[in-house]
């Protein structure tokens, strides 16, 4: 899936002009990629979507896959933050030092395969953070999410500042500030 054949029978690389990050198994295979569009394309060019994830295959699945599951792995007693995009991942995981794991699903509204797949990762008692974006589709996401971790999980909610995501938060303040955000 990394090249695409347009209608004049050529190949091009599916994701270029964008930045590409590789989507892990638990075990730490890359499966997949994500790949997030340059930011100076803006969002209604035809560059395409945010996100671009390599299509589904027998290895990646979206609906079932969390981007950054695999840090779980490395950081067993950490707490999950549940969050919208593989760079808000990145983010938490990189300033909590393994305290805290950003995971994302990839596109999609969290699933139960998703939560099954969080599930084996953690104890039933660890609880998961909700940080989704500030934004009406963030606070939908933050409700289904609630709904569909509380059989198995305590989840709480982190709140963000207006129009500024995990990511964002990273950048504007720092790394420890992102940590005590959380």
């Amino acid at each position: 899936g990394l090249a695409r054949t347009t209608s004049r029978g050529t190949l091009i690389d599916a994701f270029r002009d964008r930045l590409v990050l590789p989507i892990n198994s638990p075990d730490g295979t890359i499966v997949g990629f994500v790949a997030r569009r340059n930011p100076t394309a803006g969002d209604n060019t035809p560059a395409g979507p945010k996100y671009l994830n390599t299509t589904t295959t027998p290895l990646y699945d979206k609906g079932a896959t969390l981007y950054g599951i695999h840090y779980l792995e490395q950081h067993p007693h950490a707490t999950p933050v549940l969050v919208e995009g593989p760079l808000d991942a990145e983010a938490v995981t990189a300033a909590s030092h393994g305290r805290y794991i950003g995971v994302a699903p990839l596109g999609t509204a969290l699933t139960d395969a998703h939560v099954t797949q969080l599930r084996t990762h953690i104890t039933p008692d660890t609880p998961v953070l909700v940080a989704t974006d500030p934004d009406n589709a963030g606070r939908k996401a933050a409700a289904n999410a609630y709904w569909r971790l509380i059989e198995h999980h305590t989840p709480g909610y982190v709140s963000f500042p207006e129009d500024i995501d995990p990511a964002d938060y990273y950048t504007n303040h720092g790394p420890d500030a992102l940590t005590t955000h959380l």
